[in-house]
């Protein structure tokens, strides 16, 4: 720890009278360690570099698993993540240990959030499409949602991954919108079904 090495250091200098169990020395190192051990105890290696249990310098804040709380919004910034205000400790930790943030601006990344926000409402992404529904840039998406399921939460979850740049339009359709061969309505769609394998039918 910072103030017992620090009190090692200048024990030379530690002669004066104790006063209530410490000399002057002693406290005048215990004021002023108290400013450095926060960022001590998170900052400082232990342990030598290829031995078990070796914790690198800033190993312990930038360790999902050992972060103390206080220090977790810190790292969340580092992982591109965003933890759920007034959270607790437990389920902060369980979010950065996920590093969902790392998948950010990914295919995979935007379906997850959607099915967070949707739950088992189906949706579709269609990529290098336009609002219209026409062939797009690689800047342009659409994610067609059933009508009466779009809310502030699917676009906030959307906007967690979404990289800056990409232009990207939610699109509402009746459930009946979307009519498979066998002539079944989107709420009997099965999940996997592949685009090709299913027409457009009337709103």
């Amino acid at each position: 720890m910072f103030r017992e090495r620090f009190q090692t250091h200048l024990a030379p200098w530690n002669t004066g009278p104790l006063v209530s169990g410490e000399t002057d020395l002693e406290r005048y190192v215990k004021a002023i360690a108290a400013m450095f051990e926060p960022v001590s105890s998170l900052a400082e290696e232990s342990g030598s570099d290829g031995e078990a249990g070796w914790v690198p310098p800033y190993g312990t804040l930038f360790d999902p698993a050992t972060c103390p709380k206080d220090a977790m919004e810190y790292l969340a910034n580092y992982l591109g993540t965003a933890l759920p205000a007034g959270g607790t400790e437990a389920e902060w930790r369980a979010v950065l240990l996920a590093k969902s943030g790392e998948a950010r601006g990914t295919l995979g990344s935007l379906e997850a959030l959607l099915r967070k926000a949707l739950g088992s409402v189906p949706f579709y992404i269609l990529e290098r499409t336009t609002p219209s529904l026409t062939a797009g840039s690689a800047w342009e998406l659409a994610i067609l949602i059933p009508a009466g399921h779009v809310g502030e939460a699917v676009y906030k979850e959307i906007n967690l991954t979404i990289p800056a740049g990409i232009m990207y339009a939610v699109i509402e359709r009746l459930d009946t919108w979307y009519a498979v061969k066998a002539g079944k309505k989107w709420s009997e769609v099965k999940a996997g079904l592949k685009w090709s394998e299913s027409v457009e039918g009337e709103p």
